[in-house]
């Protein structure tokens, strides 16, 4: 779960499409609850090996550029491609190891803040799918709910600067897809 701001501009093209495109703040990223030598992937060789719960954060600022169908007076559906650029990315969480010798037990925690900006790609990009609906409200303004699927087609994942080729890892790869609730507020365009 994470925050979407932004806003669009509608580019009437007849009465029923619009292109459509604008600048929003999102993040995007996953939880990760496993045992890994890393604090964010699923990756088991070397020691130590942790129980991870950790999250990765990737913010975006995120353009769009959507064909928009509107379909009777309510109904809309969108797609098309966006292009994201990384600002932030982070993973937090906690770590536990334990190990066992003949004179004791010992069980360690690590609190995880791990700058991920380093190793995740600086620009993503993928496809756009939405459809909702939008409603009347007062001097010709309109509030609209709407559901979207956006997938990512790039790895943002590089491999090569997080050192684990070095390591003999297998190709790890991260690729950001989020659904999203959206709720807005649609400005009739001026007279003037």
């Amino acid at each position: 779960m994470g925050p979407s701001v932004g806003f669009i501009l509608d580019y009437r093209l007849d009465k029923n499409t619009s292109l459509q495109t604008g600048i929003s703040f999102e993040r995007k990223g996953y939880s990760f609850r496993d045992s890994s030598t890393i604090f964010y992937l699923s990756y088991k060789k070397g020691s130590p090996v942790y129980d991870v719960d950790s999250r990765l954060e990737i913010d975006y600022i995120v353009i769009p550029l959507l064909l928009n169908f509107n379909i009777g007076k309510s109904l809309f559906f969108n797609t098309g491609p966006w292009v994201g650029l990384q600002i932030n990315s982070s993973c937090t969480g906690t770590a536990y190891d334990e190990s066992n010798s003949g004179s004791g037990y010992i069980l360690r925690k690590t609190v995880i803040y791990n700058d991920m900006e380093r190793i995740i790609r600086d620009n993503d990009a993928g496809w756009i799918f939405s459809g909702g609906v939008s409603l009347p409200l007062k001097n010709n303004y309109r509030a609209t709910i709407s559901l979207r699927y956006s997938t990512g087609f790039v790895n943002v994942f590089d491999q090569k600067t997080a050192g684990y080729n070095q390591y003999g890892a297998p190709d790890l790869s991260i690729k950001n897809g989020t659904v999203s609730f959206l709720i807005g507020l649609k400005i009739p365009q001026s007279a003037y």
